[in-house]
């Protein structure tokens, strides 16, 4: 697995050496003022891309995170038991962040 990793890197490496040289010799023969105009829209355009992109990371990570949490809260709602002891009210308060089913007292048999 390690093996394939590192042949599929340095194949990237290689690639996107392949693609700055061409790139560069691209706008070597251009010329200054034509390569600096090309140069600003290739800028422009990858600029506009990882804006993009960044927007999209965004929204998936917002659904992965909301994911996640319903299903930590569906799974097992966290709870918190105190005793009460005195007054009117006697026994147990249970603090729950999700609720289901009838909130009606339960009878204990």
């Amino acid at each position: 697995m390690a093996d394939v990793r590192r042949v599929l890197w340095v194949s990237l490496a290689v690639v996107g050496l392949l693609v700055i040289g061409a790139v560069a010799g691209y706008l070597w023969q251009l010329g200054l003022d034509r390569a600096d105009k090309v140069a600003s829209g290739i800028g422009a355009l990858a600029g506009l891309a990882s804006l993009l992109l960044g927007a999209v990371q965004l929204v998936r990570n917002d659904h992965a995170q909301a994911s996640a949490q319903r299903a930590t809260v569906n799974d097992s709602a966290q709870r918190t038991t105190v005793n009460i002891v005195g007054g009117d009210n006697q026994g147990q308060l249970i603090q729950a962040d999700t609720v289901r089913g009838n909130l009606g007292k339960r009878r204990r048999g």
